[in-house]
């Protein structure tokens, strides 16, 4: 054994000696220091804001004396530019002379980076938590969004101009590091040095300035960064913004509260695309989040959507309920998968579509029947005495004519003039009988049409022949 061997075995010895000697650990002390310890951290860091009831009594004592006692007053005062401390005031972020006064206040520490900072921080915070665009039911009639609106920009061109301004050779706060390490958070378009990342799904930097400053998930800026990936995506050009339609929904659909703006943005790109194909996933994702464009001022969120990409989801859907209606509500035979190719080459001619759904139909508790109802709604009726309880009927309205096509494909259409009193009703919720349905003794009836292929030529071509009597054409 060498002398080195020998000392380390000695070492390793009295250690052990010494540590069998120990006490147990005492776990309440261990407590008591770790609590400590972070009181220290938080100190240290200077994220801890000040207690609610000193920054109420500062905001009541500004705005009783109008003025600012001292710079433990204004830091109070500037964490708590979002409190309503006074049933007759608005919040300071709110008030026209207030908060301009304050930050003219804070902004002659500029030049001492020590007691800048505190304030700094408490009007930053303000700044990432604060919409003008969403009003405070408490704040009643004092909540005044111009005034927020202009308070903010204010505040966000003193925290760019200012940011530099708060920090010390000798120690700075991790939050003040983090700032200087994102210079552009304070920007005009904070989000963006961020977009290309989070597009390839790294939100590894995004994660870490709202970690260090403290940005709530629920702040505008994780919106920004959502919409500013959509913009990103819209930007594209045609064959680019397409592969990227599936990303774009996936991350709306993560960011619930992003849907509206951003599937309206996606919506009228697309619109504005060379080619307009049916997208399977926009227009199913748009459904589940509007309802069925045809039903007006109950599909809201359609509004921000032009007219022109409006209708362009209304064809998509249009042709994905025709055939949808003769693969699962009706037979589901090669001669259904027939009847649906041939209608939905007019799905440019069908003004609006009409369900009458039996009772197996209107039950069904499966996906695609729960989907294909929620897609009809607004247009769905309801289908009795119709032979069976699985028949299903489809209703077109072309033009001046309304055309019934039933489930059960041994059934003829039948062509209706709409200009006549039709003997049936198409209002939502209510109940036509298939007798209604097929009734050839109305004032309104034209023509009955059957599917029946004979030796010269199909039914297809019977039916084609038939509209365009009736002035319908298939899309050229």
């Amino acid at each position: 054994m060498t002398p080195v061997q020998a000392l380390e075995r000695r070492l390793r010895e009295q250690g052990s000696h010494v540590l069998a000697r120990l006490e147990p650990p005492d776990s309440e002390a261990i407590q008591g220091e770790r609590a400590g310890l972070d009181q220290w951290i938080t100190l240290i860091t200077g994220l801890e804001p000040p207690s609610a009831h000193r920054v109420l009594a500062a905001l009541r004592s500004f705005h009783a004396e109008k003025r600012l006692s001292g710079i433990m007053q204004a830091r109070h005062i500037c964490h708590g530019c979002l409190v309503l401390y006074s049933p007759r005031a608005p919040c300071l972020m709110e008030d026209t002379r207030a908060f301009p006064m304050l930050l003219e206040y804070v902004d002659k520490l500029h030049h001492r980076p020590r007691l800048f900072r505190r304030c700094f921080q408490g009007l930053m915070g303000a700044y990432f938590a604060y919409e003008p665009g969403i009003p405070n039911p408490a704040a009643g009639q004092w909540h005044n969004r111009e005034a927020g609106w202009q308070n903010r920009q204010q505040l966000r061109t003193f925290l760019q101009q200012r940011q530099s301004c708060i920090n010390v050779p000798e120690f700075n706060p991790d939050w003040v590091n983090a700032i200087a390490e994102h210079p552009d958070i304070f920007s005009a378009d904070p989000c963006h040095a961020y977009v290309g990342a989070a597009l390839q799904n790294d939100f590894a930097a995004f994660n870490d300035i709202c970690e260090r400053l403290r940005i709530g998930k629920t702040s505008w800026l994780a919106r920004g960064l959502v919409y500013g990936q959509v913009d990103e995506i819209i930007e594209k050009p045609d064959p680019e913004f397409r592969q990227h339609i599936n990303l774009s929904i996936n991350l709306l659909n993560r960011n619930r509260w992003s849907v509206d703006k951003g599937l309206a943005k996606i919506i009228n790109r697309y619109a504005d695309s060379e080619k307009r194909e049916s997208n399977a996933r926009l227009r199913d994702f748009s459904i589940s989040q509007w309802k069925n464009p045809w039903l007006g001022d109950q599909a809201r969120g359609w509004k921000p959507v032009n007219p022109d990409a409006r209708q362009m989801v209304s064809v998509w859907i249009k042709q994905h309920l025709v055939r949808q209606f003769f693969r699962l509500l009706a037979s589901g035979t090669p001669f259904d998968f027939r009847r649906a190719e041939f209608w939905a080459q007019y799905h440019h001619r069908i003004e609006a579509l009409w369900f009458a759904l039996g009772s197996h139909a209107s039950g069904n508790a499966s996906r695609d029947f729960i989907d294909i109802r929620r897609a009809m709604e607004g247009h769905l009726l309801g289908l009795e005495n119709a032979g069976t309880a699985d028949n299903n009927a489809c209703i077109f309205i072309m033009r001046n004519y309304a055309i019934v096509e039933f489930g059960t494909n041994h059934i003829p259409a039948y062509v209706y003039d709409r200009r006549g009193q039709l003997p049936f009703e198409l209002k939502r919720g209510f109940k036509v009988s298939g007798s209604e349905l097929r009734n050839r003794r109305a004032a309104a009836f034209v023509q009955m049409m059957e599917h029946r292929d004979t030796d010269a030529s199909p039914w297809e071509a019977n039916f084609e022949a038939a509209l365009r009597r009736l002035n319908i054409h298939k899309e050229a």
